[in-house]
């Protein structure tokens, strides 16, 4: 078993499926680009850049286990960390404006507390990228 699963970074894996999840839901309907944590990434890189992005990062952080050099596993799992970010990032911004992505307002306790996961797996993203960069 790899040195990052058993020091606990099961985060990776849940971002590989949580992005591959997202970019399965925009090919199905572009609509899904609507989504406060896709807010940010389609609108820099359109509804099919997106799932490209989300795909081409999961499958980047799939395979950072066979690497053995921290420069390869840090370069590996950055997009992933990038993407998280803009997920956090626009979940910050929903929270501020008081409305989601889709302009649809909520008071802004209930955006922090529906969409909270986001900027807590970007650190904790952030933490096991860390982590297996240092793994040898």
């Amino acid at each position: 078993m790899s040195e990052t699963i058993r020091r606990g970074d099961l985060v990776i894996w849940i971002a590989v499926v949580l992005h591959l999840a997202q970019a399965l839901g925009l090919l199905a309907d572009a609509r899904a680009g609507k989504a406060t944590s896709l807010a940010l990434l389609v609108a820099m890189t359109g509804a099919r850049g997106a799932p490209l992005l989300l795909m081409g990062a999961a499958l980047a952080a799939a395979v950072v286990l066979v690497f053995r050099r921290s420069t390869q596993r840090f370069a590996l799992l950055f997009p992933q960390q990038a993407i998280l970010c803009l997920a956090a990032g626009s979940v910050l911004i929903a929270v501020w404006a008081s409305a989601y992505a889709d302009l649809e307002p909520r008071p802004r306790p209930h955006i922090f507390v529906d969409q909270v996961i986001y900027p807590i797996m970007a650190i904790a993203h952030a933490i096991a990228m860390l982590r297996a960069a240092q793994a040898r």
